[in-house]
């Protein structure tokens, strides 16, 4: 029984719809969704947790779906709170500098609670489940966006690390389900509506991709930080796809294992060069079937349609 959610069990899954019984502290449009998280991850007592959690005024949040540049966009921030201090970005891991709040295999709420100011906290929670306070005490909130469609591309191939080799989800399942259950938009578009409080920078992997200079630009003045354009040159290359892909303290090698293990039971395996993570906007059209890629985009036309708006506007919004 949770104190603050009604919970519903979701016939023939392992999920719950998940509804906030006091929604005054939410923007209006958005009270009365539901949404779906796996129950085993989210036991009532934790998102009672969640939901009283102590947000600080000099907190920045990173909020995202999963998949969408969230480690990129965290090293990019914190590093800007940290007058770029690059040895302890190298010799200390993102996940103790910039904590997931909810993270599933462990209790990282108690760590986030007692880490120093400012912090920097990561989160995929939608808007109804975020804390309370978050909304009172305003922190900062770095939101970023992605097509869904190469967010569930590598939400697929982070999932094939976590399976043995027979164990390989149905392609076909997996997608449909994510466009069932993930509430990828019901994530994204209350965000987009909040888009222009002061507290409140929404961008997307797409403008990370196409000029990253430009967004580290942008963070850095959102974040009310300046650097010369030498450093601002180094923190670029800093966070090159190359380099964060080498980057070992950015690797979420730690947590991957715990999820193994707890939800998996898999031993720990190494990394490889094989990695499934290649980054290209776009990836889907190679990786997904035409029926596939029709299907969602149905799905996500149900939901421009009634905002009026298109996918463009969302990714490219500022």
């Amino acid at each position: 029984m949770s104190r603050h959610f009604q919970l519903k069990d979701i016939e023939s899954t392992d999920m719950i719809d998940i509804t906030p019984k006091n929604t005054t502290h939410i923007p209006q449009k958005w009270r009365n969704n539901e949404f779906c998280k796996r129950k085993k991850r989210y036991p009532p007592e934790k998102l009672d947790r969640i939901y009283e959690f102590n947000v600080r005024e000099d907190d920045t949040w990173i909020i995202t779906n999963p998949r969408c540049g969230t480690t990129w966009t965290q090293e990019m921030v914190w590093l800007l709170l940290n007058n770029l201090n690059y040895d302890k970005a190298r010799n200390v891991n993102l996940e103790e500098r910039s904590p997931y709040l909810e993270f599933p295999a462990c209790d990282n709420i108690e760590f986030c609670d007692k880490l120093a100011s400012p912090r920097v906290i990561k989160t995929h929670l939608p808007i109804q489940i975020l804390p309370k306070d978050i909304w009172t005490k305003k922190p900062k909130m770095v939101y970023v966006s992605r097509d869904p469609r190469d967010a569930f591309v590598s939400s697929y191939n982070q999932e094939l690390t976590f399976r043995k080799i027979y164990d390989v989800p149905d392609k076909n399942q997996f997608f449909r389900n994510l466009v069932k259950y993930s509430g990828y938009w019901e994530h994204v578009l209350p965000f987009f509506e909040q888009r222009n409080r002061e507290n409140i920078l929404f961008i997307s992997y797409e403008q990370l991709k196409s000029d990253l200079k430009a967004m580290v630009l942008k963070v850095c003045d959102f974040l009310g930080k300046s650097y010369e354009e030498k450093d601002i040159n180094s923190l670029v290359e800093h966070l090159s796809f190359r380099n964060m892909k080498d980057n070992n303290s950015c690797s979420h090698k730690r947590q991957s294992d715990l999820v193994r293990r707890k939800y998996y039971e898999m031993e720990v395996i190494a990394f490889t060069d094989n990695s499934p993570w290649k980054g290209i906007v776009g990836s889907h059209k190679e990786e997904l079937s035409s029926d596939l890629i029709e299907h969602i985009d149905h799905w996500e036309k149900s939901y421009w349609e009634k905002e009026k708006l298109t996918l463009k506007d969302i990714l490219f919004s500022n």
